[in-house]
């Protein structure tokens, strides 16, 4: 909850014009970095915003004398005035806010002499604040910004409303250092160098703090060229909605933590309590990295309580979601992967989670994958399944399908208890081993789990929990009798021709079924009695074991 709310819109009016210092507006290779200077410092001294005119004003500042804003800046709007840094590599174009209490709207800040290069100095940022408090960023443009267009450390009540970045050549809008009480509403990036939004709890060097209480919302951003589309790191208590990434060129969200090495290395504190609605990722997975990443440090030092809500990822070049790394207690709920040449969904060192009402379309490998170094309590319910296993027959991929199934389970970490429930396989067209494969059935309760019928490319529905398809030999003469078992099962009866199957439990009288083939609920310790003239396919697997 933000604590100060600042939400005038200032009109272009009293203030100080800054042509009134000698700024000229419009003049091809003119520096205006003295006379800037010089209308910011008199418009502070007065108590009233610096007024940009409409036109571009062109300023060369150096390291040693770059500029400062202990005022309000004030355009007539962004892409109307336009601070142009003509610099011969677009280097030094930073403006320092030096001043609580201030509002800057309506300007455009560019640099158009900045080459393709990645570039994360931030003497070459566009705005850059630290330290300050009650501060308002609005209706402002970047263009080819070298560093960070907007560099917010260590900062206290901030609000930033509609941000728009064109060809950046790092992020958008970073937050980082022991910043509280940050709203940024309506970021709009194309080809942004790295991360549109970037909120980043650095746990080493003079940076280091971990920012906390951040709200991320409306955020459309595509082409990045070297980084995410919205990155939380090391941060706490930060709630994101409403993010449209496209064509992401190292994933679109992520969340967690992150250990760089090489010539500028950093390292990150996990992420905690985190959450994200309504979040859709397009053509991301380039660089094998997930559309949508959740990461921690380890399972000693996890990221935890992680949300991801309402999310939809289309057309991933690798996975849909990935945690892994070390992270507790994750939930994914409402949320549809379509069309994946990895799986869908795979977790690796997570203690805790649950996967809740996924549409899994066209998945490359097996729709969710709980992977080494997991534990705790998972759940795992509703899951609409359509075509798994897409690669299978395709150049590159494995000459079997025994890896990919709708559901696996291939750990042997300490869960405390599984839950699979409502998975449903509707349509399926390359062969597949497995709806389920699980490893951990001793701690697993099963519900209702069903595949297509008569599919003839699924070996089996579900291994790891009792699963048996009786031989040909073994189905007597009629009336046959499914001997009574300990646990729930669903049995399938097809093929051949049925006349009548009933259910009996101990001494009592049968209780003769509507339905004369396919799938059956057959509590424990009942025997399901098949009556026939010509023989059937049977078989069975457990759906609870207690």
């Amino acid at each position: 909850m933000m604590l100060w709310q600042n939400k005038q819109i200032l009109p272009f009016s009293q203030g100080y014009d800054v042509r009134k210092s000698g700024v000229i507006v419009g003049k091809k290779g003119k520096d205006n970095s003295d006379a800037l200077r010089h209308a910011f410092t008199t418009a502070a001294a007065m108590g009233v915003p610096a007024l940009l005119p409409e036109g571009v004003i062109e300023y060369r500042p150096t390291v040693a004398r770059s500029l400062f804003a202990p005022c309000s800046i004030i355009g007539r709007g962004r892409g109307a005035s336009i601070l142009s840094c003509t610099t011969v590599d677009g280097r030094n174009s930073r403006i320092d806010v030096i001043g609580d209490k201030l509002t800057f709207q309506g300007f455009t800040m560019e640099s158009p002499n900045t080459p393709y290069l990645w570039e994360s100095n931030e003497s070459h940022n566009g705005l850059a604040v630290r330290g300050r408090t009650y501060l308002s960023f609005r209706d402002l443009e970047f263009v080819r910004t070298l560093g960070a267009s907007l560099m917010l450390r260590d900062v206290y009540e901030i609000q930033v409303e509609g941000i728009y970045v064109l060809d950046n050549f790092k992020d958008g809008v970073h937050v980082t250092g022991a910043s509280q009480h940050v709203q940024i509403d309506g970021v709009h990036a194309k080809r942004c160098g790295d991360d549109t939004v970037a909120v980043v709890g650095y746990a080493d060097g003079t940076g280091a703090g971990r920012p906390i209480l951040v709200s991320i919302n409306n955020v459309h951003t595509s082409d990045s060229i070297q980084g995410r589309g919205v990155a939380v790191l090391g941060a706490m208590h930060v709630q994101l909605s409403n993010l449209f990434i496209e064509n992401p060129h190292a994933g679109g969200l992520f969340i967690g933590t992150e250990v760089v090495g090489g010539a500028r290395p950093y390292s990150t504190y996990p992420s905690e309590h985190i959450s994200a609605d309504n979040v859709h990722v397009v053509n991301g997975g380039k660089n094998n990295v997930a559309p949508i990443r959740i990461s921690g440090l380890s399972n000693a030092n996890p990221s935890r309580d992680i949300n991801v809500t309402n999310f939809k990822v289309t057309n991933s070049a690798s996975f849909g979601v990935v945690v892994a790394g070390g992270v507790q207690d994750v939930t994914l709920q409402n949320g549809s992967i379509d069309t994946t040449t990895q799986s869908a969904i795979q977790m690796t060192e997570t203690w805790g989670g649950t996967i809740d009402n996924m549409k899994l379309y066209d998945i490359g490998e097996s729709g969710v994958v709980i992977g080494s170094g997991s534990g705790g309590t998972q759940r795992i319910t509703n899951i609409d399944a359509k075509n798994i296993n897409t690669r299978f027959g395709t150049e590159g991929a494995a000459a079997d399908a025994s890896s990919n199934d709708v559901v696996r389970i291939i750990t042997s970490a300490d869960f405390t208890a599984i839950t699979i429930d409502e998975v449903h396989l509707t349509a399926q067209e390359k062969t597949m081993d497995r709806l389920i494969e699980n490893q951990n059935y001793e701690v697993t309760k099963m519900g209702r789990v069903t595949t297509v019928r008569d599919t003839g490319s699924i070996a089996a529905v579900i291994t790891g929990l009792p699963a048996v398809i009786l031989a040909a030999g073994d189905v007597t003469a009629s009336p046959y009798t499914l001997p009574a078992v300990d646990y729930d099962r669903t049995v399938r009866v097809y093929g051949g021709t049925v006349t009548k199957l009933d259910l009996k439990w101990g001494g009592l009288n049968p209780v003769t079924l509507r339905k004369k083939n396919g799938f059956v609920t057959v509590k424990a310790h009942h025997e399901l009695i098949v009556t026939y003239t010509l023989k059937p396919t049977i078989s069975y697997f457990a759906t609870s074991i207690t």
